[in-house]
């Protein structure tokens, strides 16, 4: 984003990405109060992602530091600020199940996002597994058209 910012001039900022890309976007989000909207496929925001068939490996105490540090689901005061996010998951995704997005939904509306629910998104897909279909890319852009 600095880089963007100091050679092209960017002024507005979305990022998006698909599965571990979308994972990304989301904690960025959190960190960064320059990005204005997130549009994540097939993500999640708890790295433990229960309901999975793939469970987590053993962390390493690098890894087990990030994620104490920064799982989006654990820390919802990251998103204080509001920022527009959407998931576009498939119903029927084995893999990174759209539940957790539905939980950190709930969540944020409780308390900071409650005045502007408008700007949590879950898409679950129906008849969709760990797939980002071309429905997922138009809402997407609708996302970043809405909110950018």
């Amino acid at each position: 984003i600095n880089w963007a910012e100091q050679n092209l001039a960017i002024t507005t900022v979305g990022i998006g990405g698909i599965s571990m890309g979308g994972d990304i976007s989301v904690l960025a989000a959190g960190l960064d109060t320059r990005i204005k909207a997130v549009a994540a496929g097939i993500s999640t925001p708890d790295w433990m992602r229960p309901l999975s068939f793939e469970p987590p490996g053993e962390a390493d105490e690098t890894a087990q530091a990030l994620y104490d540090a920064y799982n989006p689901i654990t820390h919802l005061d990251n998103y204080a600020h509001c920022p527009p996010i959407s998931f576009q998951n498939g119903a029927d995704d084995c893999q990174v199940p759209g539940d957790a997005a539905v939980r950190f939904r709930l969540a944020l509306i409780q308390d900071y996002y409650k005045e502007c629910k408008e700007k949590l998104a879950v898409n679950l897909y129906p008849e969709t597994s760990h797939e980002f279909t071309e429905q997922s890319w138009d809402d997407s852009l609708a996302w970043f058209k809405r909110f950018l």
